[in-house]
């Protein structure tokens, strides 16, 4: 999935969601582009995570319907993210 060349990608944003981008890069000592890839690839990562639990969690528990599944996963992500926050 790495590539050694970038690509550039155009997005619209709301002004707000821009300013926010911004203070939040330079908080970080970040560029945009470097803020928006961590963001990117954290959102990816946890698309990647959440697919696994449902595969999972269908074969593990076939009767569970998909509400139930999402509702699962769902809490799962939540208990990792307060997790991640007590952790930091």
């Amino acid at each position: 999935m790495r590539s050694s060349t970038s690509q550039t990608a155009t997005v619209s944003l709301p002004a707000e969601m821009l300013e926010a981008v911004d203070e939040a890069a330079r908080a970080l000592s970040a560029t945009r582009s470097e803020l928006v890839r961590a963001a990117l690839r954290d959102f990816l990562r946890q698309i990647a995570r959440d697919e696994a639990l449902l595969t999972r969690a269908r074969t593990r528990t076939p009767q569970m319907t998909e509400e139930e599944l999402a509702s699962t996963t769902l809490a799962s992500r939540r208990a990792r993210r307060r997790a991640q926050t007590v952790a930091r």
